[in-house]
This record gives C-alpha cells, sequence and structure tokens, in this order.
C-alpha cells in the first residue's frame, strides 16, 4: 500500500509540494524531472535518469531521499562487482560468537545505479527476483526490501 494512500489529497498535495520546493532549492532548472520523478514516488515506480555527465542526476537522487527522510545508496556498476556487493551478506563474527548481517545497497530508499550497463549478466541475475519481490510487496505480503 502507498503511502499516499492513507493521506487526505490536500495533505498529499501539500507534501508534495514542500518536497518539489525542498529538491528546487538543491537542483535549479529542472522542474518537469523533479514533477516526474515525484509522479513515479506517488505510483511506487522505477526512474531511470540518462543525461549527459555532470548535470546533476546523483544530486537530484539525494537531494529527494534528503526530503523524504530517507536512506540513498549508490552502485557503482564495473566487471568485477559481486552479487554480495549489491545484496549485502551475512558473516560470522568470531568476537561476537555470532552471525552478523549487513544490508547492501538495494535496501536503501532511494537507489542510484551508476553505469548500469556496465555489469555482467551474473549480477542482472539479482534484479529480476527484486522486482518480483517488490510487486509482491505491493499487493499486501511483507518483505524487508
Amino acid at each position: 500500500m502507498s503511502w499516499m494512500c492513507v493521506m487526505e489529497l490536500s495533505q498529499a498535495a501539500t507534501l508534495l509540494f514542500d518536497i518539489k520546493q525542498n529538491i528546487n532549492k538543491v537542483i535549479v532548472g529542472k522542474n518537469e524531472t523533479v514533477e516526474l520523478l515525484l509522479t513515479a514516488l506517488c505510483r511506487g515506480g522505477h526512474v531511470l535518469l540518462e543525461d549527459v555527465p555532470g548535470t546533476g542526476k546523483t544530486m537530484l537522487a539525494k537531494s529527494l531521499a534528503c526530503s523524504l527522510d530517507g536512506a540513498f545508496h549508490r552502485i557503482q556498476f564495473t566487471p568485477d562487482l559481486l552479487p554480495s556487493d549489491v545484496m549485502g551478506l551475512n558473516y560470522y563474527n568470531q568476537k561476537a560468537g555470532e552471525f552478523v548481517s549487513r544490508p547492501g545497497p538495494v535496501f536503501g530508499n532511494i537507489l542510484h545505479r551508476a553505469k548500469h550497463t556496465r555489469f555482467s549478466t551474473f549480477v542482472g541475475m539479482i534484479f529480476k527476483p527484486l522486482y518480483v519481490l517488490q510487486k509482491r510487496n505491493r499487493k499486501g505480503t511483507r518483505r524487508c526490501l
């Protein structure tokens, strides 16, 4: 269930206006992009920002995460990227005598996939189950993602 479903329309409009104003303090001249980004956020969708280097794509994602009080994570896709670099891992801490979970960047609220065309198919296979898991979350099954 989207957070928009539990608000009055006027409250949601005010909140989105405030978020837009906050982002526009940092990002100048991208009003249409910000509006489309907020539309995708309301619908629970994914956004692919394509532009020439140095135009503020990462800063836009960071300012959105900051405006939402969310966590921003970035994955730099390289040929040597491993699935554990994306998903995180569980490891045994010998000093504490227990397994410790270290979640990867995919568990953030806003995920920036930099150079997403440069990853191997081995790493690319990670994202298919994540999309399926997200669809299950929308249908009411709770998962930690």
